[in-house]
């Protein structure tokens, strides 16, 4: 996969904007619970550093009223963990989408955070406005978000519009390379797991999987609401249910005692487990239950063993 490197870019004396994902946890008092997402961020800060560049960080945090600061969505917390971790002082900076005195001070080698980016109005609208002045802040554009880059938001896509130069990081580079490998040049048959929360936003990426992927597999909770839709990738998709105090935090579930899919799985003995490392660990339950058997009807071959799309193939 072709596309433009942070590692391949020249950037001493120049003014580097990194959208990096900071949105960590918190507790009650706004104490940091899991450091995770900024330590992951540091390499590609130190690296813009010690090249020399005048370096901008920002973050969103939770999902705040735009236009509105508040204590409990702020980045101070973050800028103090930053600070701890990269061994120097990264002051915050409040009000910078139009630059100012902040950005005149900001000398090669150092580095400051920016304010919460979705307490700037345009922000989640992809303002053509507001990505143009995130633009002008900077020679050198750098997503390191993965997590947000689907997201067509004005510091995630307007900006690289319009910056000079834009480049991934490298945990975007990371995750676009194994992508690349993983969907280019895949070992068959390939398999595709799918979980988590805002299942309509991932419909896009649903239908592009199906086209290349053998199976795509999906907890109830994922399926349900998109299961009435006529999708492509409802042809490839299966139903699993996962118990285990490992896996099911990790795919969405929760770790708990024995749970309905426990229950179930004492009475559908004619549903396959797919066993996926030790038993303690995980099991994984397929569904032989099709759409059309969840709507009343019945399908050739309905009481074979073994997983079934929920597309109503074969």
């Amino acid at each position: 996969m072709s596309f433009n490197r942070f590692s391949d870019t020249t950037v001493a004396g120049k003014r580097v904007f990194i959208r990096a994902d900071l949105n960590v946890p918190q507790d009650d008092q706004c104490k940091i619970t899991d450091d995770t997402r900024i330590r992951a961020s540091v390499p590609c800060i130190r690296q813009a550093l010690d090249a020399g560049a005048r370096v901008m960080v920002t973050s969103h945090l939770g999902r705040p009223k735009e236009g509105a600061w508040t204590k409990e969505d702020s980045l101070a917390p973050i800028a103090s963990r930053l600070s701890q971790l990269l061994r120097t002082e990264v002051p915050l900076v409040r009000d910078w989408v139009d630059g100012g005195a902040w950005l005149k001070a900001l000398e090669p080698g150092h580095v400051v955070l920016l304010e919460n980016c979705r307490f700037n109005a345009g922000e989640k609208e992809n303002s053509d406005d507001l990505a143009k002045k995130m633009a002008a802040l900077c020679d050198v554009y750098v997503n390191d978000a993965f997590g947000t880059a689907h997201r067509a938001e004005a510091s995630t896509h307007g900006i690289a519009k319009y910056a000079p130069v834009a480049c991934a990081g490298p945990l975007l580079a990371a995750e676009l390379d194994a992508l690349g490998k993983a969907l280019a040049h895949p070992a068959r048959p390939l398999v595709a797991i799918v979980a988590g929360s805002k299942v309509s936003s991932k419909l896009s990426v649903l239908t592009h999987l199906a086209a290349k992927v053998d199976t795509l597999f999906a907890p109830p909770d994922f399926v349900q609401p998109i299961e009435g839709l006529a999708l492509p990738a409802l042809e490839k998709m299966v139903e699993f249910c996962v118990w285990g105090c490992q896996w099911s935090g990790l795919l969405g579930g929760k770790p708990t005692g024995q749970t309905e899919v426990d229950q179930r799985r004492e009475t559908e003995t004619e549903t396959p487990r797919l066993q996926h490392g030790p038993p303690s660990s995980c099991c994984v339950l397929a569904s032989a239950r099709s759409l059309a058997s969840r709507r009343g009807g019945r399908e050739e071959g309905e009481g074979e063993r073994g997983p079934r799309p929920l597309g109503g193939g074969g």
